[in-house]
């Protein structure tokens, strides 16, 4: 005669196959979200400016190589029993967890109010750091330039450039010609013949 399952016998069957389901259920839900957290996160990681966007005091841009970082960044000074915290927009080793700054915008001209700063393409083309109350202008790239649709890039050399965004090659501005007190693989320092500019590292 033929053997029949028993009832608990097809409970037992009934919850491995449940458990099973649940156990595939729970994974497909880990690898979704596992797959929106990487896109979230590449999409906060750019390294463009373009018209119309900003970067504000907690955002950086990222060169695609990961090694470079730029954004705001703050110093603390004891002045008279006082900290004073002092605002500068640079770049630093984004792979270095203490910020090291290579590179410094503002440098003399440092910002003590943070809350309104933000990186935009001005009207005029120019990459500027904006007070957005007192709606000044802070610091400024300040070229010379016809063309006032351009877009900020942080390169994979740590440079930051103001270039054209239809023709990457054609660069209005690029802190390479501005160094502070660190030289980056790949620039050049002393004359420019063309634009008579004098590159040179500054302490």
């Amino acid at each position: 005669m033929p053997q029949f399952p028993t009832i608990n016998e097809i409970r037992t069957d009934q919850w491995s196959h449940i458990l099973q389901l649940a156990l595939i259920m729970a994974l497909l839900i880990y690898v979704v979200l596992l797959f929106s957290l990487c896109i979230s996160a590449n999409a906060a990681m750019t390294d463009t400016i373009s018209v119309g966007n900003a970067l504000g005091r907690k955002d950086k841009l990222v060169s695609k190589n990961g090694r470079y970082a730029l954004g705001f960044f703050e110093t603390e000074r004891v002045e008279v029993s006082q900290k004073s915290s002092k605002w500068y927009l640079g770049i630093w080793f984004n792979q270095v967890p203490k910020i090291t700054p290579a590179w410094v915008a503002n440098r003399d001209n440092p910002i003590n109010d943070p809350t309104s700063l933000e990186l935009t393409i001005f009207h005029d083309g120019n990459l500027v750091i904006l007070n957005r109350s007192a709606k000044t202008i802070i610091w400024s790239s300040q070229a010379n330039i016809t063309n006032n649709n351009t877009s900020a890039m942080l390169l994979s050399s740590g440079n930051l450039i103001l270039t054209n965004p239809s023709n990457s090659s054609e660069v209005f501005w690029q802190s390479f010609d501005y160094p502070t007190d660190t030289f980056f693989p790949g620039a050049k320092l002393g004359w420019n013949k063309i634009t008579g500019l004098n590159r040179r590292i500054i302490s």
